[in-house]
């Protein structure tokens, strides 16, 4: 009773298997296999499917039922997709909780099973179905049915198990297992027609494109001259569709002689049995233009010989045609080009033989044109060069090498050397073939003549800088040394090959580099040059006095390309110096005191104004130093404060120290002493403009000074001091004839006269340095 309800349940359900197949079948007739769409609908397909074979179950005990859901559902992933699956089984378990009763849970487990198998073989597949094999599917429904079974075992009471396994369990597993391999099969072929199907239509649909999309126009006819197919570029020549094209004659689309001359080239083509090819002129319906085209008429025959048809293949060679007539524009200017050209050009052949030269090249070598056509270039070139050339033009050709230069000397009819560049050029035909070679000649000789005097030149500058007792360096960007003369190793000690490529800090000690080093790295900033003293020591020769000069230089950019330093040895020229400055300050010292003596005689012969000298000197110079003036200068003008009034020496003692009113006779006399002073000190040779001083400063600014009764610029600037500083100390100091007035009376007398008899800026200055309390009167 069981078995028959099994073979009747089986039935209904096979019915299913029948039923989803055809679904399937209809769906991969209307939709993609790829699209989502159909993802969807198989979802529904196989879960709906499920569901009804879970209405029909096999009872085989009560308690316990078993339908094919897991058949339906295990393929629901393979050939539907994840999508599928996950909508199968919603609609499978919704249909199962919806039913209830008895055994939920197992139904529910046995829905899970087959669709996570279907899934994990689906994913180890990587969506490739056509990797699929029909024993797959007796694997897939083994998995399935002994998962299934493993877990309706683990749920069923024992008083079940035996009827289970030893009298249903291996009829059911049987039958599940051969219903899965068969709906796999089924389903697998379905989809590998639907597939097949799909790359035959798109590979055809490709070769359609392809044809339409040739530039060429393709045609064929059949044994009778009608026309059979061709493609869009053939319908834009007659000016139809292919629909009106197909079926007619040449006389049926063209006029009569062009008909005419289309039929000529099949027949011959028939006859030659094999392609023929022709040129010739065309003119498009479409659009009425014109092409060049070269036709390929080639017959079709079957086995037995008889004719099939004629295909025609028409290409456009306008461009071709055109570029043929530019080839001959280009080659005849080419030639105008070669012949007028200024530059020295020959044609050689691949073996080295002279084709043609032009005037310029034939009148630099000195012979007649045809002279040289026909013979051996290498004639031409010095012994020592024709087989270097003749090596370097095969290796051009067999390297396949567009062009190519070398350096050669060539030897004139007159003997002379000539050299030159020489410019390989190779000349191809239409195929690429190599036909000849184009030389281009360019005269260096003068060139050569200069790059030898340069080298000779560079030798003796080289000899000299060895030779020379300064240090020359030569850095890099980097600082780097790049060349260090011979001098280096008097200086130092050390070798100077042993110092190439290194930085300073990596050869001295910090005592040594840092003297130099800031000043370095200064000019290669500021792209200027420094100099900078410093005094070494570099061994037991003691220390150097050195004067190091570093000067950039800068390339076509401005930026720095190397840096040169000169260090030249100036020890005994400072030894030199501070015994000269030694001399130098014994000689000072030495005319100080001489103006000492000077002062005191004058002071001895006139005691009433003693110390005036010194006073009106340290007055003037104050002044100066204030007013801005370099110290030289200010000196100047001290010695000149001391010596002011020397020119006294030839006034009488009892005049100087008269203690009444002077008579005119004697005040004359005293108007005297600036050219005294000037006549005795012009006869020393002093550094300073000391006489002049002596002579002036008694003149004014408005002329009413003398002995010269001056004025204003014509007055000197050190005078113009030593007027007011002498004005300043006279009346604040006591005299035979009278008491001192006091700084303040004095100061008085300079503010009123400033502008007019004292220069404005003198007197503001030495108001100044008194009223600031800078500078007090000298005692």
């Amino acid at each position: 009773m069981i078995l028959s309800d099994i073979i009747k349940t089986y039935l209904a359900q096979g019915a299913l298997i029948l039923a989803i197949y055809g679904v399937l079948a209809i769906l991969l007739e209307k939709t993609n296999l790829l699209s989502r769409v159909y993802e969807y609908i198989t979802g529904i397909v196989f879960g709906f499917t499920a569901s009804m074979a879970m209405l029909m179950p096999v009872a085989f005990h009560p308690g316990f039922i078993f339908d094919l859901r897991g058949v339906f559902l295990v393929f629901a992933p393979v050939f539907g997709g994840l999508t599928s699956a996950v909508i199968a089984t919603i609609i499978a378990v919704l249909t199962r909780l919806i039913i209830g009763g008895e055994g939920s849970i197992t139904g529910l487990v046995s829905i899970l099973i087959a669709v996570g198998t279907g899934t994990i073989y689906r994913i180890l597949l990587k969506g490739k179905l056509e990797s699929i094999r029909s024993h797959h599917f007796l694997l897939l429904g083994v998995a399935v049915q002994s998962l299934t079974f493993g877990g309706f075992l683990y749920f069923l009471p024992a008083h079940l198990m035996e009827l289970i396994i030893f009298q249903l369990g291996p009829i059911i597993v049987l039958a599940n297992v051969s219903l899965t391999w068969l709906l796999g099969f089924m389903l697998q072929n379905r989809v590998k027609h639907y597939q097949t199907t799909r790359s035959l239509w798109s590979t055809t649909q490709r070769l359609k494109t392809l044809l339409h999309t040739l530039p060429d126009l393709v045609w064929l006819k059949d044994a009778n001259g009608n026309y059979a197919a061709c493609n869009k570029r053939f319908e834009n020549f007659v000016g139809h569709t292919e629909e009106y094209i197909l079926g007619k004659t040449d006389y049926d689309l063209f006029k009569s002689e062009i008909a005419e001359s289309f039929q000529n080239h099949d027949q011959l083509a028939v006859e030659s049995r094999g392609p023929r090819t022709n040129e010739e002129e065309i003119q498009f319906a479409i659009d009425g233009h014109r092409e060049m085209v070269e036709t390929i008429k080639t017959p079709i025959f079957n086995p037995d010989e008889s004719l099939i048809g004629v295909l025609g293949i028409a290409r456009n060679i306008s461009d071709h045609a055109r570029i043929e007539k530019q080839l001959r524009t280009s080659e005849q200017r080419f030639r105008e080009s070669f012949e007028k050209s200024g530059i020295s050009r020959a044609l050689i052949d691949l073996s080295g033989r002279l084709e043609s030269v032009n005037d310029t090249f034939a009148n630099w070598l000195g012979y007649p044109v045809h002279r040289l056509i026909g013979t051996e270039h290498a004639e031409y070139l010095h012994n020592g060069d024709r087989e270097y050339f003749v090596t370097f033009m095969h290796r051009l050709l067999n390297e396949n090498k567009e062009s190519g230069q070398l350096e050669g000397r060539y030897v004139g009819s007159d003997g002379q050397l000539k050299w030159a560049i020489i410019n390989f050029i190779l000349l191809r035909d239409a195929r690429q073939t190599p036909l000849r070679i184009l030389l281009d000649v360019q005269d260096v000789t003068n060139f050569k003549r200069m790059e030898s005097n340069l080298e000779t030149l560079e030798k003796r500058f080289r000899l000299a800088i060895e030779n020379i007792p300064d240090v020359i360096v030569i850095y890099d960007a980097d600082r780097r040394i790049r060349y260090i003369n011979k001098a280096t190793e008097v200086l130092t000690g050390k070798n100077p090959a042993d110092l190439i490529g290194y930085r300073d800090e990596e050869i001295w000690p910090p005592v040594i580099y840092e003297s130099y080093l800031p000043t370095l790295k200064q000019v290669m900033s500021a792209k200027t040059n420094r100099a900078v003293e410093v005094e070494l020591s570099f061994n037991e020769n003691g220390i150097k006095n050195l004067l190091i000069k570093i000067v950039p230089v800068l390339n076509t950019n401005g930026d720095i390309q190397e840096v040169v330093g000169i260090t030249q040895d100036l020890t005994e020229q400072f030894a030199a110096r501070k015994k000269i400055e030694a001399y130098a300050r014994e000689a000072e010292q030495a005319f100080h005191g001489i103006v000492d003596v000077i002062i005191k005689i004058g002071e001895i012969r006139d005691p009433y104004t003693a110390g005036h000298e010194r006073r009106v000197g340290e007055i003037a110079a104050a002044i100066a130093v204030r007013m801005g003036l370099d110290p030289n200068r200010v000196e100047s003008i001290r010695i000149g404060g001391f010596l002011h009034d020397i020119g006294k020496l030839s006034v009488p003692q009892e005049i100087l120290a008269k203690p009444g009113r002077l008579t005119d006779g004697e005040f004359a006399l005293i108007r005297e002493h600036p050219r005294s002073g000037y006549n005795i000190l012009s006869q020393v040779d002093l550094p300073w403009p000391v006489a002049t001083i002596a002579l002036q400063h008694h003149e004014r600014m408005d002329g009413s000074g003398y002995p010269q009764g001056l004025k204003s610029e014509e007055i000197l600037l050190e005078s113009r001091i030593m007027a007011v500083a002498d004005v300043v100390e006279a009346m604040s100091s006591h005299r035979p004839y009278r008491a001192g007035l006091g700084i303040d009376a004095a100061l008085s007398e300079i503010k009123r006269g400033a502008g007019s008899i004292y220069d404005p800026v003198v007197a503001r200055t030495c108001l100044d340095i008194f009223s600031s309390g800078h500078f007090k009167l000298p005692a």
